[in-house]
């Protein structure tokens, strides 16, 4: 690969099955966990709007959460080419589920985001978000931030549509999580709603997000609310 000569150097097909990197991959084709099957079923049934929720906090996950499912990615990437394809993605429905081929294949169509007819690695993770690796406080309310475009303490469909585009529904996505049919969503219902399950829409959100539903609503009408500021990230200011 550090050849400077290209008609020397190797491919990166070529690369990929080379002894060094074989012998490091640890697991085994078709060694997938039935509860990572499951989870990309689940996320194949989630609303569009849970989904892209997902796909966009499946790259703030930290290295030990990635950690948990990067073993059960290679397994189904049988050819090593850091995709899983429609085939595979299928052969691993239908062993650990006998899950019917249509229905495998809807399950494909929901984790293909960008229509490649691959899934790669930011869209498998998104599947095993809230299932496999457990859904975080901070990153969720510094999605739930982006969303809030006016600082109002609550989602709407302005700022879904600032932030996903206007190719997106946003009424529709937004009315898919709004549990009190007031036409926004607080922090607690965005966070229920990323749990994924009818209990957890229901139940009776943490106290820290309660809390900070509290802090929302309260800075709102603060008169030293534009003195509120974001901490730092580490070495700002340095």
């Amino acid at each position: 690969m550090l050849q400077v000569n290209p008609d020397r150097r190797l491919t990166a097909q070529a690369a990929l099955e080379h002894p060094w990197i074989l012998r490091r991959r640890r697991t085994s084709p078709g060694a997938v966990d039935r509860g990572v099957a499951e989870a990309l079923v689940a996320f194949g049934q989630s609303p569009k709007f849970r989904r892209c929720c997902l796909e966009l906090l499946a790259w703030s996950l930290s290295t030990t959460d990635r950690a948990k499912v990067h073993d059960q990615f290679l397994s189904m990437d049988t050819e090593g080419k850091g995709t899983i394809t429609r085939a595979q993605l299928k052969a691993v429905m239908t062993a650990k589920l006998r899950i019917p081929e249509p229905e495998a294949e809807v399950v494909f169509a929901s984790m293909d985001s960008n229509h490649n007819d691959e899934v790669n690695y930011s869209e498998f993770l998104a599947a095993m978000v809230s299932t496999c690796i457990e859904l975080h406080n901070s990153p969720v309310l510094a999605l739930f931030r982006k969303f809030d475009r006016d600082n109002s303490g609550y989602v709407t469909a302005h700022g879904l549509r600032a932030v996903l585009g206007e190719g997106f529904e946003a009424e529709a996505m937004l009315d898919t999580a709004d549990l009190d049919r007031d036409g926004r969503l607080s922090f607690p219902e965005f966070y229920s709603f990323l749990q994924g399950s009818p209990a957890a829409a229901s139940a009776r959100p943490p106290l820290v997000l309660r809390a900070a539903s509290v802090l929302f609503g309260v800075l709102r009408f603060s008169p030293f609310r534009c003195c509120v500021r974001p901490a730092p990230a580490r070495g700002e200011g340095q």
